[in-house]
Order: C-alpha cells, then sequence, then structure tokens
C-alpha cells in the first residue's frame, strides 16, 4: 500500500543517483510526482538523468496505469529543465516558494 516507488541510477557499474516517484493515486485518473538526483557530478551533462527518468517513466507509467506525472523544480535550475522537457514534461505553472523562482511541470 505504499504511494512511492523508486530505483537507483548506476552508470558504468557505479551508483551516482536515486530515482523516484512519490503520492501515487491510483483512483480514476492515476497520477504521481516525479523526482530525481545525479548527485556524482563527474557523471553530470552525459545524459544519465534523461536516459534515467526515459527508463524510470516507462516503467512506472505501466505498473501503475498512470495518465499523468508531475515534478517540481526551480526556475533556474536548466539542466533539470532540459532534462524534463526532453522526457515530455511541460512548464504549466510558474511561483515563488519561500521567495525562490520555481515551477511546476507535467506529462500527460
Amino acid at each position: 500500500d505504499s504511494t512511492s516507488y523508486g530505483r537507483t541510477i548506476y552508470a558504468d557499474d557505479t551508483y551516482v543517483g536515486d530515482i523516484w516517484c512519490y503520492c501515487i493515486h491510483e483512483d480514476t485518473n492515476p497520477d504521481a510526482m516525479l523526482s530525481y538526483c545525479v548527485f556524482e557530478k563527474s557523471y553530470w551533462n552525459q545524459g544519465i538523468a534523461t536516459r534515467a527518468v526515459q527508463l524510470f517513466l516507462q516503467e512506472v507509467t505501466e505498473k501503475f496505469a498512470l495518465s499523468s506525472i508531475g515534478a517540481f523544480t526551480y526556475s533556474y535550475n536548466l539542466p533539470s529543465l532540459k532534462v524534463l522537457a526532453k522526457t515530455g514534461f511541460r512548464v504549466v505553472e510558474e511561483f515563488l516558494e519561500d521567495g525562490v523562482p520555481s515551477c511546476y511541470l507535467q506529462k500527460g
């Protein structure tokens, strides 16, 4: 009955991050929120996050029959915005989070 599901991210047999969905709702319009982190800076800008998001979205969309997935990020986090855009997310709302420009993106 968990409302979250996650995976680890490996590159070159090295653990480099995590990816997960939370707030999974399996009702008439199944949805969830996405979060991910590639914390090993030496692996940034290599397409690892984009590939991880692509694979993970395919898995969770099928596993939970999700009709939409949301994500939050700070507006200045251009690498994250690029990853989300490449994987089909679109900005649907911009707002201030504790004074920091932020946005909500959605896929589906």
